[in-house]
């Protein structure tokens, strides 16, 4: 799909406004579903979320894996506990992930830990889901890193 042609480019456009903006249908209808879903057993979570993570695009997974992992890093990864525990467990689960798992399963566990991560974090302490403002928050920071990674894997 070509974004210059003037029908595609008002298309994408319209798609990202609609889904990807303020209180964007597609946070929580299909990546991490409504505020309190986080709180979801992974299990019971991967069966109702199972679009937002199956047809993950590697290139984003493996970025943000990289840069929730360098945070974990900072903030002193397990033995800190808190965030930074949730940190280096949501890129582990994805760098260390079961080469057994099905392709549309491998993203499965950094999704919904990036979506716990994203929702506790001061994003998520916000009146609205909004990803596109992620430069809001300091750069590196787990608010910055979640919400850029949940705009990024809409506007894909």
């Amino acid at each position: 799909m070509s974004l210059i042609k003037p029908d595609n480019f008002n298309a994408f456009y319209g798609n990202v406004t609609e889904q990807c903006m303020t209180n964007g249908t597609w946070y929580t209808s299909t990546l991490c579903g409504p505020r309190g879903a986080e709180a979801l057993s992974f299990d019971r979570w991967s069966r109702r979320y199972y679009a937002g993570y199956a047809e993950f695009d590697i290139d984003i997974v493996q970025a943000y894996a990289g840069h929730i992992l360098k945070r974990a890093d900072e903030m002193g990864r397990a033995a800190a506990g808190g965030d930074a525990a949730l940190a280096e467990e949501a890129a582990n689960s994805w760098f260390f992930r079961s080469p057994e798992l099905e392709e549309d399963r491998q993203a499965a566990r950094f999704t919904y830990l990036m979506c716990k991560l994203w929702r506790q974090s001061d994003a998520g302490q916000m009146q609205y889901d909004e990803p596109q403002r992620f430069e809001d928050f300091s750069s590196g920071s787990i608010a910055h890193i979640t919400s850029s990674w949940a705009y990024e894997s809409c506007k894909r």
